[in-house]
């Protein structure tokens, strides 16, 4: 930017080069002094250049076009080339002025993008929103209902109690769950059909919640109980725990349990469902992706591939059922424990059970039993459906259990039939074993149990004889 009277000085002097240009000189004298005749144009072109070199440099008033302040130029930091401090760049500073400039006249330049912001703001946001509620209405979902329970719900595991979760059918006497048929007063026995209204049809009913009578209980060690499985008068049992998992073998005598067998499992591993097909034992593990694998002896066969997680673990004579801690079950097959067709979706009238875990084949209804993960109630599925047949309600066995070992880990978890059709049931750290007594819902019917003969003990080697020794905590 050039400096207010800069032209006015170089356009004076430029006269004045003209004026001496035009006149003659006069006896010889040059015009500029110490300059020969003959030398008198160079000497006015060098007068010109000090002319303007002086007006230049010749302090000056700034003039201003407003009454305004002027604003004081920045200043640039120093570097090659440049003289002075803070020189702009491209220019000579000139030591002992002020380098202003003034501000500019007329009115403040308008900021449209900074007032448009607020404006764009609400636009997007009111597309945005029509986009939603035309989306919604396509789909017909509102945009507020509540997700589904059950199956792909996601809901997280109930905290330990003795309510049932989102999703369980209710106890008897209780009320229906969020999103579930209510059915007013004690589940019906058997499936009621629909009436005929002339209007839509009735939902589907819930399947009967039965309350089965204690029996005979045996004492038992308190174990971190996984699965559980009768072969001929032994009872297995795996428990697990990082560093404690064990797999025991046990035999009824009297009242209580007496240690048959037992070892040690991996301390790596959390052992998980146990079941016996084909003369092997099966042990899952939680998240390690393995299935070990002993013989009825406790000695070991291998381990196998186990494509996602273990949590309960039964056999029904063909297929081997597998939980994973969802509403679903899976079929592997015994030799190699490959996926056998899809995984089948449990639903009792359309509403997911919550999390199974401990499985156990009835042969006598072709049903399996399954542990809701932290409730207090059993669920009869029929595994070529996913359908529940009907409920069994342990809270009142459940309930004293837990007031008397104060465990928040000790939960219903422990299945296992017998060869005369006994249902028994246990519980992580629980130290006792209960036989189930309970009659089948109406219109069902069991079949008596298979005759095969007897199956011969195993002759356990003296290593297991002893069972599992964990180490002592110092």
């Amino acid at each position: 930017m050039r400096r207010p009277g800069l032209a006015e000085d170089l356009a004076s002097a430029g006269r004045r080069l003209r004026r001496s240009a035009l006149r003659p000189p006069e006896s010889g004298k040059s015009l500029t002094p110490g300059l020969s005749p003959r030398r008198g144009l160079p000497a006015r072109r060098k007068a010109f250049a000090i002319s303007a070199s002086r007006a230049l440099r010749a302090p000056r008033p700034v003039r201003h076009s407003s009454a305004k302040t002027p604003e004081i130029m920045p200043t640039y930091p120093k570097s090659p080339g440049r003289t002075g401090s803070g020189a702009a760049p491209g220019h000579r500073d000139v030591p002992g002025r002020a380098r202003l400039r003034p501000l500019k006249s007329g009115p403040a330049r308008p900021f449209p993008k900074a007032g448009l912001r607020p404006v764009r703001f609400l636009v997007s946001a009111a597309v945005l929103t029509a986009l939603g509620l035309f989306a919604s209405s396509l789909s017909g979902t509102p945009q507020d209902a509540p997700p589904q329970q059950g199956i792909g719900s996601g809901q997280a595991p109930a905290a330990p109690g003795d309510s049932a979760p989102q999703g369980a059918p209710p106890a008897p006497g209780g009320s229906a769950p969020q999103g579930a048929p209510a059915a007013p007063g004690p589940a019906p026995q058997g499936n009621v059909p629909a009436q005929d209204s002339g209007a839509a049809s009735a939902p589907p009913a819930r399947a009967p919640v039965l309350q089965p009578e204690q029996g005979a209980f045996f004492l038992k060690p308190p174990r971190f109980t996984q699965g559980l499985f009768f072969l001929g008068d032994l009872l297995y049992e795996s428990s697990g725990l990082y560093g404690k998992s064990q797999l025991t073998v046990w035999r009824l005598e009297g009242e209580s349990l007496a240690l048959e067998a037992g070892l040690c499992l991996p301390p790596a591993l959390f052992a998980e469902g146990a079941a016996l097909a084909e003369g092997i034992v099966n042990v899952l593990s939680w998240r390690e992706n393995m299935v070990l694998r002993y013989g009825s002896d406790l000695t070991p066969r291998g381990s196998l591939f186990l494509p996602g997680q273990g949590w309960g673990l039964t056999y029904d004579g063909k297929r081997i059922w597998r939980s994973d801690g969802s509403s679903r079950l899976y079929a592997h097959d015994p030799e190699d424990f490959s996926p056998v067709g899809d995984p089948v979706e449990v639903s009792d009238a359309g509403v997911g059970p919550g999390p199974l875990n401990e499985l156990e084949y009835d042969p006598a209804t072709g049903l399996v039993f399954a542990n809701v993960y932290q409730t207090d109630l059993v669920a009869a599925i029929d595994p070529e459906t996913g359908s529940v047949m009907f409920w069994l309600d342990l809270s009142p066995i459940a309930r004293p259990i837990r007031a008397e070992i104060q465990n928040p880990d000790a939960v219903l978890n422990g299945l296992a039939i017998d060869a005369n059709g006994r249902l028994f049931a246990t519980g992580k750290m629980w130290n006792r074993l209960f036989e189930l007594r309970f009659a089948l819902p109406d219109g069902m019917s069991s079949r008596p149990p298979p005759e095969s003969p007897p199956e011969a003990a195993p002759a356990f080697p003296d290593s297991v004889r002893q069972g599992c020794l964990l180490p002592e905590k110092p």
